[in-house]
Formats: structure tokens, C-alpha cells, sequence
């Protein structure tokens, strides 16, 4: 007997059914099979997640730095807003990843704040937030600048180490109280409490220490040593109550030496020995502030060398020491 023509429709319908089926299957499993053999992106490092941060905060903050001073009257604020926008500016195009060697797919950009969207309903910017903002910015950078690349760490800590002193000025300028200093890690001394220094390293009769880390730490021991010079050189030239500021800034860089070479030990490095006297900025006798300004800038771009050369203490070390030469740098450029 001959299939009906309604049954010949309905086994039809089945046909296109199970065909249409079929299609999918295929398709799926071949969307998975290529979704495994794509090459997927890599996920963000600790350094281009650190990198990609402190980039948009810089953006973020200049903003805020740019509409303060679009607001600000004629003046000392103003123009001292203005140079805070410039430097986070600089700051960020700094801080910019670098372009990619090859066109292998990169992890997918952090969300930037400055592009969330929230701008419109955030409130006003004000002089005592940015200030609070550089500040906390400043210390979420140092803290990054002990994890990531070498590349990047010298990088993160000197625009921590600026925006930190940008934050010190402005609250001078707008008589808030000035941020406080960050805090010595912890092994900053290089020896625990209690330990007797002759036993805690073994350097069998030999130097061991790593090459760059060695000799980057023993050039800024010798930046110490010359610090130390220039202070005690100066010390006539100061009276009351500059002559205090000054004794306590030389009782820091003998502190500081104390733990260069407690470091340097622990390294199995030469300690290097002070010379008689050291070069000093052509009319320092002279003008003895501008000098030392210029000495503290010599010896924060030595701990800025040293953060991307070393691990660790050491690191964690000069991280904090470059921010306290910035800062003592720009203190003397105003005097004191």
C-alpha cells in the first residue's frame, strides 16, 4: 500500500527535525572545539594590574586637580593646583603600558574610573580630598612597588615618592595637616631584635652577594656618606631653630647609614669605606639650603636605582628612604 500524502508530510517533519538537530550538534561541538584551540589571552600580571591602577588613578586625580584649579582665585593655590594637574598628567602618559612586541592577544584593559560613568554624581572636588587622595594614592604605590617587575617598581615608587610630596606642599599651602611619613619596613635594620650580628650571616670566608643588588646598595651607601658630608659642612651656616630641623636631618642619614651597612652585611658585600671629603654643589658654602636640595635629589635618585635593582627588605627599604629624600629635597628648595 502507498503512504499517504499525510503521513509522508509528518515523516518529512521528522527528517527536517532530526536533521536541524543534528546541525546544531555539530555546530556547538565545533564552536567548543574551537573556542579550546584558540589562543586565549593571557590574565593581567601583578604588574600590569599595578601599572593599569595607578595609571587611571593619576587620570582620576588630575581631573580633580584641573577643576579645582579652573575654580581657584588668582594665587599661590592656584598656580600650585595647576602644577598638580601638570604632574599627574606627566604621570600618567609615564605610566602607560608600553606598546606590544608582537600582535599576540593581551589581557583585556582594567576599567578605568575616570571612564565608570560615576563622574557625574560624585561630589565637588576639595583641596583637603585631593590632598587625602594623593596621599592614599602615594602608599597604594609603594606598597605595588614591592611586588612587581623591576621595570616598574622604580617607576612606581618615584611617582609615589612625587605625588606624596605634591600632597605635603599643598597641605602646607592650605594649612592642613601634613600627611604623615611611611612608615621603615619592619627588617629595615637587617637584624631581628636580640640576634647577635657576628651570627646571623655565614659568608664562608668569601664575598657571595648577588652583583646588581650588591652594588647598587654599596653606591648608595656611599650617597649616604657623601649626605652626611654635606650636612656636617653645613653646620655653621645654620642657628635656632634651622640648626634643629638641620641636626635631626643629619641624625636621619646616620640612622640610614646604620642600616645601609647592616644590609650590606647580610649581603656578604664591602662595606665601602668613607673618603677624607666629598664633591659637593659648586657654591654650597654659599648657599648651603639650595645645596643640600640638590645633594637630597642625588641621593633619591639613588634609592630610585636601588628599588628596581633589589627584593625584598632592601627593597621595601628604599622604597620609604626615597620618599623621605624627596621630600627633605623639597623642603630645602623652600628654605628649610
Amino acid at each position: 500500500m502507498k503512504p499517504t500524502g499525510k503521513k509522508s508530510a509528518a515523516a518529512k517533519a521528522k527528517t527536517a527535525v532530526l536533521l536541524s538537530v543534528v546541525a546544531l550538534l555539530v555546530l556547538s561541538l565545533g564552536t567548543v572545539v574551537a573556542d579550546r584551540t584558540r589562543p586565549q589571552p593571557d590574565p593581567p600580571s601583578v604588574t600590569g594590574m599595578a601599572r593599569s591602577m595607578a595609571r587611571a588613578e593619576a587620570k582620576s586625580l588630575q581631573s580633580r586637580a584641573r577643576e579645582l584649579a579652573g575654580n581657584a582665585a588668582p594665587g599661590g593655590m592656584k598656580r600650585a593646583l595647576i602644577s598638580t594637574a601638570d604632574m599627574l598628567a606627566r604621570h600618567a602618559s609615564q605610566l602607560a603600558a608600553p606598546a606590544p612586541a608582537s600582535p599576540r592577544p593581551g589581557p583585556s584593559p582594567l576599567p578605568s574610573p575616570v571612564d565608570s560613568g560615576t563622574e557625574e554624581s560624585a561630589p565637588a572636588p576639595t583641596v583637603p580630598g585631593l590632598v587625602a587622595a594623593l596621599a592614599a594614592n602615594a602608599e597604594t604605590m609603594r606598597l605595588d612597588a614591592r611586588d612587581v617587575k623591576a621595570g616598574l617598581a622604580g617607576l612606581l615608587a618615584t611617582v609615589s615618592a612625587q605625588q606624596f610630596v605634591q600632597a605635603t606642599s599643598l597641605a602646607g599651602k592650605a594649612g592642613l595637616p601634613a600627611p604623615g611619613l611611611p612608615p621603615l619596613p619592619a627588617g629595615a635594620d637587617g637584624v631581628p631584635a636580640g640576634a647577635d650580628r657576628a651570627d646571623l650571616v655565614d659568608c664562608q670566608g668569601s664575598r657571595t652577594a648577588e652583583a646588581k643588588p650588591a652594588t647598587a646598595l654599596q653606591a648608595t651607601y656611599s650617597g649616604l656618606q657623601r649626605t652626611v658630608y654635606a650636612y656636617e659642612v653645613a653646620t655653621p651656616q645654620f642657628a635656632g631653630p634651622l640648626f634643629s630641623r638641620f641636626r635631626e636631618r643629619l641624625r636621619q642619614h646616620t640612622r640610614a647609614l646604620e642600616q645601609g651597612e647592616l644590609m650590606l652585611e647580610s649581603l656578604c658585600a664591602e662595606v665601602p669605606v668613607a673618603e677624607p671629603a666629598y664633591a659637593l654643589p659648586d657654591g654650597f658654602r654659599e648657599d648651603p639650603a639650595d645645596g643640600l636640595a640638590r645633594v637630597e635629589e642625588d641621593l633619591a635618585a639613588m634609592y630610585a636605582d636601588l628599588v628596581g635593582l633589589s627584593s625584598a627588605d632592601v627593597r621595601a627599604w628604599s622604597i620609604s628612604m626615597l620618599t623621605r629624600a624627596s621630600l627633605r629635597a623639597q623642603q630645602w628648595e623652600n628654605r628649610g
